[in-house]
This record gives C-alpha cells, structure tokens and sequence, in this order.
C-alpha cells in the first residue's frame, strides 16, 4: 500500500533465476526490454540477486546509450517472506528514487544511492552490502525522502538507444608469489581477447622469478587487450610510481585507474564488443 501514492507501477518477469547464475547474455534481455518499453516510462527498477548486481549495473551502465531516464537495480540480502526482509524497503526506496526522474543507472540498497559503475557488493550478510568505491555516494533516502549528494546533470542531446555487444573471451589473473606467467601463454592460445591482471598494490607487476612483464609484452604483441588492475579495494592503480608498474606500461599494459573490478571486466567485454 505505500507504493500506491508513488507512481503506478507494470511489472514484467523478463526471468528468475538466482544471480549467480547471470551470464552477459541476460543483461542484453534487461537492455532490450528496457528499450522496448522506453517511450512508455518514466523510469525502471529491476529486481536483482545481489550476488552480481554490480555487474549487471556497471553492464547496463555502458548498454543504455543516452539514457535519459533513471534505471534502479536493487535486492535484497535477506528473502522478502521473511518477517526480518530488507526487500520492502530496498523496493521502496527504489520507486520513490525512480519517481524522482534523475536519469543515469544506480544501485539503490539500504539507503544508498550508488551510481551503476561504482557500485561493489562489500558484505556478504549485512544489510548495507553495497557501497561506492572511490567516490560519494549519489545520494541516499533519509526518512523516505530522496536526497541527492549532486546537481543533476543535463541529459544527453542524442536519442536513446542500446548497444549490447560483449566479447566473453575474457580471462582474469590474480597475483600470487610464485604465480606462474605462463597463463598468459594459455591465453594466447585460447584466443583470449583481453586479460585484466589483478596487480599488487598500486600496480605492480613481478618480473624476478616470474617474469610477468616479459609475458605481459608477448600479449599485447598478439593483440590481446592487457589491463593492470589492483588487489586493493580502495585507490585504484598508479603504474608510474613504482618500477614494477613503470615495466608494465612499457610492456604495453593499460592503468585500469579507480574503477572497480566489476567495471573493469565489463568495460572490457564491452570496449572489444
């Protein structure tokens, strides 16, 4: 019933299945019934396992081109049948922000408004799982009221439409000590079109004992897309302070900067796409 002073509300099952089980081809089915019914709305919410929310948000943050319109992503951390559930407030909160027309992809969980690409699940229980990395919050909802941190910006002057292209030949490496370099080998024989390499610190990449800038160099000689990232949640990378990262932009590796891991993977697919 708190829903009924809002807005007015359609709802479409496009699937259910548990999020964990998303693949890239389930966010071109969220990009594409949005841009079916675009001219029809104000606005959208999608209901989403929080498991790869942040994916699917950072995923349709780069689909949705010239997106005038806002597009809610939320969940919940516990099952809405349950007498202790999160689900109706996160609902809640995610139609009065919708109503309130400011266009852009979020994540709107337990208070926060978290803008689609900066968003990261931090918790696996708690209830504030969701936070942004390396930046403010777009806003939050204080007793029901919607509340901004930021100016709205002008929308787009283009016309709306979507672009769901995703290369999935995708390949991560975490490092470790004594990790073996010759998985960038594997990926070059797998036809791996990118590699995001999860550096330490701001950046580093070894080259005593396993010479990862050697291999490094050998990928993206054979044109597969190679981005240093960090190990570290906050920061982001800076490949020009230390020698280990200075070798790797030598070797032709891109600074992934302060995204999050789960833009980084998605810009990548999408960029090759």
């Amino acid at each position: 019933p708190e829903l009924s002073n809002i807005c007015d509300i359609t709802c479409l099952e496009i699937m259910n299945i548990d999020s964990s089980n998303i693949i890239p081809s389930d966010w071109r089915i969220m990009a594409e019934a949005i841009a079916k019914s675009y001219s029809s709305y104000d606005g959208f919410v999608i209901t989403h396992g929080t498991d790869t929310m942040a994916y699917s948000s950072s995923a349709l943050h780069l689909m949705l081109r010239n997106l005038s319109k806002p597009v809610i992503l939320t969940g919940s951390q516990v099952p809405i049948e349950s007498p202790l559930t999160d689900a109706k407030k996160n609902i809640l909160d995610s139609l009065k922000t919708a109503s309130y027309g400011r266009h852009g992809v979020y994540i709107v969980f337990n208070g926060r408004i978290i803008c689609g690409n900066k968003a990261k699940k931090m918790h696996s229980e708690a209830f504030d799982a969701f936070h942004t990395i390396n930046g403010e919050d777009e806003g939050k909802i204080i007793q029901g009221k919607v509340c901004f941190n930021f100016p709205l910006g002008e929308p787009p002057a283009g016309d709306f439409s979507i672009n769901t292209k995703m290369e999935e030949k995708i390949l991560t490496i975490k490092l470790f000590p004594g990790a073996d370099p010759d998985i960038i080998s594997y990926a070059s024989e797998k036809k791996i079109k990118g590699i995001v390499i999860e550096g330490y610190g701001a950046g580093g990449i070894p080259y005593r004992g396993s010479d990862f800038i050697a291999m490094t160099e050998k990928a993206v000689k054979n044109n597969i897309l190679t981005v240093v990232a960090t190990q570290c949640i906050y920061d982001g990378t800076d490949m020009s302070k230390y020698e280990v990262g200075v070798l790797a932009q030598k070797a032709g590796a891109l600074a992934a900067g302060k995204m999050t891991y789960e833009a980084i993977i998605t810009k990548m697919m999408w960029s090759l796409g």
